[in-house]
């Protein structure tokens, strides 16, 4: 048998060719997915250098390299599984253009990887960002960071990364299970309207604490006294 025709021969409906260049993927991508991780996180660093003064590439690294290495190897998986065909089920169902429900699966389940490692590499960008701020307001304030950085920083970035987990899990439901988000957003918003307003001097004193909590009157440590 030649090597052309050793290529050609076929195995549960994929060619020892295909399953040779789904290996190679998949050695490449498991080999040098760290050192594809620090490149790329080398380039964010050289591309942010003049804005992330007082944090060094060592700490952009520590954030960033696991959580690509595990990006990239979703993303491995899927250029693999793309170069393979799957068998398909009864010719009826094949006929209609339908998938066969493994084949349906594995997408799905590949999808879902990709939005949850990409949603973590977007949560230590977000670390990194508020990191690079907080240098950044010690470096200006010789004494340190004044107490709307130690208390507005920390507040700030668990804000963002529960904005960045509801918009990957809304991504998700759209994406891997075929919810309608906007049916589903919009039935949100109307059942957060119903809470607003039952829930109307909660969210006052709410509204108020913000309001303390950004014009800073007084501060931790400070002796309040409240008139009678």
């Amino acid at each position: 048998m030649t090597l052309s025709a050793f290529l050609q021969y076929e195995f549960l409906s994929n060619t020892v060719g295909q399953y040779l260049v789904a290996a190679l993927i998949l050695l490449v991508g498991s080999v040098f997915r760290r050192l594809f991780s620090r490149l790329l996180s080398k380039l964010l660093f050289a591309l942010t250098k003049r804005y992330t003064g007082g944090v060094s590439e060592d700490e952009l690294h520590s954030l960033l390299i696991q959580p690509l290495s595990v990006l990239l190897l979703v993303v491995t998986l899927q250029l693999a599984g793309a170069t393979l065909t799957y068998p398909h089920g009864p010719t009826a169902v094949a006929a209609a253009g339908q998938l066969p429900w493994h084949e349906v699966l594995l997408l799905r389940l590949l999808s879902l990887a990709f939005i949850v490692a990409a949603a973590q590499v977007a949560l230590r960008l977000v670390d990194f960002a508020l990191l690079v701020i907080s240098r950044r307001a010690t470096l200006r304030v010789a004494s340190g960071p004044t107490r709307l950085d130690n208390q507005f920083l920390p507040f700030a970035k668990d804000l963002l990364k529960v904005f960045l987990i509801i918009v990957a899990t809304l991504i998700a439901l759209g994406q891997v299970f075929n919810v309608n988000v906007t049916a589903l957003v919009g039935g949100l918003g109307i059942g957060g309207l119903a809470v607003a307003f039952a829930a109307k001097e909660s969210l006052e004193n709410l509204i108020a604490s913000f309001t303390i909590f950004l014009d800073q009157p007084f501060g931790v440590g400070d002796l309040v006294t409240a008139a009678r």
